[in-house]
């Protein structure tokens, strides 16, 4: 973290609703201010889909530092959920769009360990480790690593 403190910060839930050009958020939200003092939604990595279902709102999932998520959650249609809401919300969404629960994220590494296991070389621990979705080592991850294991340089606060 270069000797940088590490800042606390929050989750946010946006309720946005359906308007004539695109989506209309509450009035506080800032695009650019999100983007300054946290993640926003495309980081995330979750709009709720209800739109694209024929409701009239939706939610997306920010993460600010804690002050200002304060702010924010005081405005209607914003709230400071747990990270562990977040997290099942962002699962719901998953499972909603019908996608994996793990993904490839090192398809060279994986074609190395099917040749290694076709040449009958022993796999290594790193080998193991890159087949197995909860390890850190690149090759097969969850599809939907918790919110603090994503961003492990902020220190993401309950609600």
């Amino acid at each position: 973290m270069g000797g940088y403190l590490m800042a606390d910060y929050k989750v946010v839930k946006v309720t946005y609703t359906r308007g004539v050009a695109g989506l209309i958020y509450p009035n506080r939200y800032n695009a650019q201010e999100v983007d300054a003092n946290g993640t926003g939604p495309a980081a995330v990595g979750i709009y709720s889909g209800e739109l694209r279902q024929g409701m009239d709102s939706g939610h997306c999932l920010i993460i600010l530092k804690s002050d200002l998520a304060d702010i924010y959650a005081a405005e209607v249609g914003m709230e400071i959920v747990s990270p562990s809401v977040a997290d099942a919300l962002l699962e719901k969404w998953r499972k909603s769009q019908n996608l994996p629960s793990e993904v490839v994220s090192d398809p060279d590494r994986l074609n190395l360990i099917q040749l290694k296991k076709q040449l009958g070389i022993t796999l290594s621990q790193e080998d193991l480790d890159a087949l197995d979705p909860d390890k850190k080592v690149p090759g097969v991850s969850r599809y939907n690593t918790p919110l603090r294991e994503r961003f492990p340089d902020m220190n993401i606060l309950d609600a």
